[in-house]
């Protein structure tokens, strides 16, 4: 049997090797130096039409370093207007808890005597906090949206484990007004009705593989973006839910309501929700190149989306 020794210049990549590994053992410690934060005024809120309060979110930024907890500041107020005229005015007795029992912070809230309904065109949201720079931000009320719809029950049918699985479709197609970015936010939703209360969830079905449809978590909504097919005709969109012919146990599907929810967004709204996500996707993932948040006010904290709604019913 032969037996082959190493020369010594075939040892000294092997040594280097070792001594490489012996180093990334022990740790390489790098001092990064975070520089001094200046806390800054943010501000967050979506106005949708047919809302019944307008709900505003103002704090101030903390660092890293000084994380602190949010909350209103003394004296916030905050006014948005359209050319040059106030139409929707948070005073600094405005302030209400809002989210649930354990996690609710004080923000400013406005009750409306009518459901919200602005006019489209543009307008400029005015932040005031004593002592703070004001914080400003322009947006855009989208018109009412624009589309059809058209509903087919049985459409289509596989057979599974648990027995036959149908699927009823829903065709969309949406208005496209050419020279204008148009961003919509649809839902296919059910509702179960308790008492008097109908309580609403998305539906899906059949996996979407139309490009033109994103599903965003921070809306709970599909996104349609024109940006790429600006003046196209966004018709036959189809959206689906799944049920069972009857139970695997027996028996029958429960009745629900079925509507269709259509929002046209600001694009700034869209190109909020979609950094909502990326950001929100990249958080547990130690590849991702870190992602920000698409902010449209002054102190780059926060964001105003403005969003007009229009729900039908599917017979």
């Amino acid at each position: 049997m032969a037996i082959q020794l190493l020369t010594k210049a075939s040892w000294l990549p092997v040594i280097l090797l070792f001594a490489g590994c012996e180093k990334w053992a022990d740790g390489v410690v790098t001092d990064i130096e975070f520089p001094e934060h200046n806390s800054v005024l943010a501000a967050s809120g979506v106005f949708t039409s047919g809302d019944s309060k307008a709900i505003l979110s103002v704090n101030l930024t903390s660092g890293l370093q000084s994380p602190t907890s949010v909350f209103l500041p003394q004296g916030a107020s905050a006014t948005m207007s359209r050319d040059g005229q106030d139409v929707l005015t948070w005073g600094t007795e405005d302030v209400a808890m809002v989210g649930d029992v354990f996690q609710a912070v004080e923000m400013l809230v406005l009750e409306l005597d009518d459901p919200l309904n602005l006019p489209p065109g543009d307008y400029e949201l005015a932040v005031n906090v004593p002592g703070e720079e004001m914080l400003t931000a322009s947006v855009v009320q989208p018109p009412p949206p624009v589309f059809t719809q058209e509903f087919e029950l049985n459409a289509d049918s596989i057979v599974d484990y648990w027995g036959n699985v149908i699927f009823d479709e829903l065709r969309v197609s949406l208005g496209n007004r050419p020279g204008i970015r148009d961003v919509y936010g649809l839902r296919f939703e059910q509702g179960s009705t308790f008492d008097s209360d109908t309580v609403w969830s998305n539906v899906f079905g059949k996996d979407v593989e139309d490009p033109r449809l994103n599903f965003s978590s921070a809306c709970d909504c599909w996104l349609v973006d024109d940006q790429n097919i600006d003046g196209a005709l966004l018709d036959d969109i189809y959206l689906s839910r799944s049920r069972w012919e009857e139970y695997y146990y027996g028996y029958e599907n429960p009745e629900y309501i079925l509507r269709l929810t259509v929002d046209l967004l600001a694009p700034s709204l869209g190109d909020f929700y979609r950094s909502v996500d990326t950001h929100e996707n990249a958080a547990d993932n130690f590849f991702a190149n870190p992602s920000g948040i698409y902010s449209n006010t002054t102190s780059g904290f926060g964001h105003i989306g403005l969003a007009s709604r229009s729900r039908v019913l599917i017979e």
